[in-house]
């Protein structure tokens, strides 16, 4: 009883802090033998059909309106091969949605296992019906594996079995707690015969189920079973991912990645291929943004198919930044990018933690999982790689950073507990519970009287109330601010209205990411004009003061 009760409370913890962690999205891909395409689900679905990429993204047909929830739904969707299809599915809301795509669009996405449940695993065609596990139950701290049977047509379940409980109740039902300590994965045997294997703890044992075409028996037998394969066609695509960055703006996890196109067993890197296909369409959402002081403008950040999309912005224009990986930072005109494990600035490069370091340091660097952050000190951007160690073995715990500091003779690097020395933080961390410092970049928000403040060097200034109680990071810049939402990026003050840079992004790839000048010589023209009559009737008002004056 006390074993079960200490496995429960590591499992509730674990729950716990998996909450307070951005989710760490998977990636995917299928092929589609219908209509000769390779699929790719990776914050972002597009597809490649031997010649030409197409969006995907944007031809899920969700009825999810809200445009934060729906990001959310696209950040979580896979893709399998389905016989000759692909399925398409999502883990939204602890919900299990499902859609078929047959190389048209849009793809009908519909709830298929509804609240709670979590996954799916081990996609299975067998016998002309759709299967896999999923947790499911009645919350997340009572949910089991439970095998489903879909009809592949309608996307309903047919049948569902729930092999976790039920292998407990043959096996010690007494050692069960709000779980039965049990989990289910299917495979298949050399004879291509369908297996339901269950694991169990308390007693460690494994149980195996065979699919007789209308259930799931019990059997004595230990087959040596394999996951399901799915063919591929004469080409595919291989996605590289490398470290997972967590970066200082809410749910902002950054993993640099390839894009390799497989085919008669030559590899091409197709990345950039991919990149413009992302610019040509609605970005996902923004992840990083930074002010630029040698041109006087805002590098902006976002993120579709894994890859980041940096536009340089203006108050009224776009224009992308060929730039490989992640800028983070500006100095005498260079970029300082965040690649898979380095930081690079002009010739300059240095390798980061990747791993984690001893036995005793225990964030972030574990299984090449990163936390960032950015300062500035005396204008020279500093990167920070918070860390934290436990000290003889007891709770209390030694908190420090570990900076790279971009000079004019390449990096700087600097061990320090003293967060003074890195400098002006950025990007502050989040106000809760109503507390704020007097951090330059902190945003105060009060709901019930419906206004917004921002902590500036010049001291506390109204900011847009609509803006600023959906924004999540606020990024500070020379005079101006980035405020970021889930889903959305603004910059204020000093103008009246807040710059909507979604909307910039969107005009200037209507016009093909061209500024038109014309806009800066109305301005011009505006003000010539006028400048001109204000000095006739100053001149005229002077004659006539001097008439008088005679």
């Amino acid at each position: 009883m006390k074993n079960k009760m200490i496995v429960s409370q590591c499992i509730m913890a674990l729950l716990f802090f998996t909450v307070l962690l951005p989710p760490i999205n998977a990636s995917s891909t299928a092929w589609c033998e219908s209509c000769s395409q390779v699929v790719i689900a990776n914050e972002g679905i597009f597809a490649y059909n031997g010649s030409d990429f197409i969006d995907l993204t944007w031809h899920l047909k969700t009825g999810i309106t809200d445009p934060s929830d729906l990001r959310e739904f696209i950040s979580n969707v896979e893709v399998v091969t389905l016989g000759n299809l692909v399925l398409v599915y999502s883990n939204y809301h602890d919900s299990i949605y499902m859609g078929i795509y047959n190389g048209s669009v849009p793809i009908k996405m519909s709830p298929v296992v509804e609240w709670y449940s979590w996954g799916p695993k081990d996609i299975i065609v067998y016998n002309g019906s759709i299967f896999f596990v999923a947790e499911s139950g009645g919350g997340p701290h009572y949910a089991s594996d439970v095998v489903f049977q879909l009809d592949p047509q309608t996307l309903k379940v047919e049948k569902k079995w729930d092999l976790a409980w039920d292998a407990r109740e043959a096996i010690a039902p007494d050692n069960a707690g709000n779980t039965p300590y049990a989990w289910v994965n299917l495979g298949l045997d050399k004879k291509g015969m369908l297996w339901a294997k269950v694991d169990m703890i308390f007693p460690n044992t494994t149980l195996y189920y065979l699919y007789n075409g209308t259930d799931f028996i019990m059997t004595n037998k230990t087959p040596k079973i394999h996951p399901y394969t799915a063919p591929y066609g004469t080409f595919k695509i291989e996605i590289n991912r490398g470290l997972m960055y967590h970066l200082p703006t809410f749910y902002s996890l950054y993993v640099p990645t390839r894009y390799i196109l497989v085919e008669n067993k030559r590899r091409k890197d197709v990345t950039d291929e991919i990149k413009r296909l992302a610019r040509s369409v609605e970005p996902l959402y923004p992840i990083m943004g930074f002010w630029d002081e040698s041109r006087g403008e805002w590098i902006v950040t976002y993120l579709l198919y894994g890859l980041p999309l940096a536009y340089r912005v203006n108050k009224t224009c776009a224009t992308p930044l060929d730039i490989d990986y992640l800028p983070l930072a500006s100095y005498l005109g260079d970029y300082v990018v965040l690649g898979n494990g380095t930081l690079r600035w002009k010739n300059y490069t240095v390798e980061i933690p990747t791993i984690r370091q001893s036995g005793d340091t225990y964030y972030p660097w574990q299984e090449g999982y990163v936390s960032l952050e950015l300062y500035q000190k005396n204008g020279h951007p500093v990167i920070a790689l918070p860390w934290e160690v436990r000290q003889n073995e007891s709770r209390r715990s030694k908190k420090g950073y570990l900076a790279y500091e971009v000079t004019e003779k390449g990096f700087l690097i600097l061990n320090t507990t003293d967060e003074r020395k890195l400098g002006k933080n950025l990007i502050p961390p989040r106000v809760f519970m109503g507390k704020w410092n007097n951090m330059t970049g902190v945003l105060i928000v009060s709901i019930s009287n419906k206004t917004a403040f921002l902590i500036t060097e010049n001291g506390k200034i109204p900011v847009n109330f609509t803006v600023a109680k959906r924004t999540s990071h606020v990024v500070v810049g020379n005079d101006t601010f980035l405020f970021m939402t889930y889903h959305e990026a603004y910059v204020l003050p000093p103008w009246t209205e807040p710059i909507d840079v979604n909307k910039i992004l969107e005009q200037s790839r209507k016009l093909n990411w061209e500024c038109p000048k014309e806009k800066e010589d109305e301005w011009i023209k505006k003000v010539t004009p006028f400048a001109g009559v204000v000095t006739i009737a100053v001149f005229i008002t002077l004659l006539i003061f001097l008439e008088k004056r005679k």
